[in-house]
């Protein structure tokens, strides 16, 4: 059984397709431990979240080179971008030990990581 909403359903495409791009660039290091830990790492695709990293890259990045930096910084603007309903679907508050009963939007396609 999956508790996790994103963990059951995955992620959006576009979602996905921007971490695919960047994991090649950067790696799971950069990504996943990086100044967007909480958005990539802890599925925190929402504006705030997004926005609070890019806020805060300088202070998350210093172990990285100025390349990886800039990498890590237009990773997270990419997925802003994308309207927040079409990178962010998970329910407000859905029954983490029953998230096969909040599927996302009818024809959104999502990507298992």
């Amino acid at each position: 059984m999956s508790y996790c909403w994103y963990c059951h359903w995955g992620w959006p495409e576009q979602n996905a397709s921007i971490y695919d791009k960047y994991f090649g660039l950067l790696g799971e290091s950069g990504l996943d431990y990086g100044p967007g830990h909480i958005v990539w790492a802890d599925e925190n695709f929402n504006t705030e979240s997004i926005e609070w990293c890019i806020k805060n890259i300088d202070k998350y990045s210093e172990n990285m080179t100025t390349q990886q930096k800039q990498y890590a910084l237009e990773a997270l603007q990419e997925l802003l971008a994308i309207p927040e309903e079409l990178r962010d679907p998970e329910p407000e508050h859905p029954d983490h030990y029953e998230p096969e009963n909040y599927p996302p939007p009818q024809g959104m396609v999502m990507v298992r990581r």
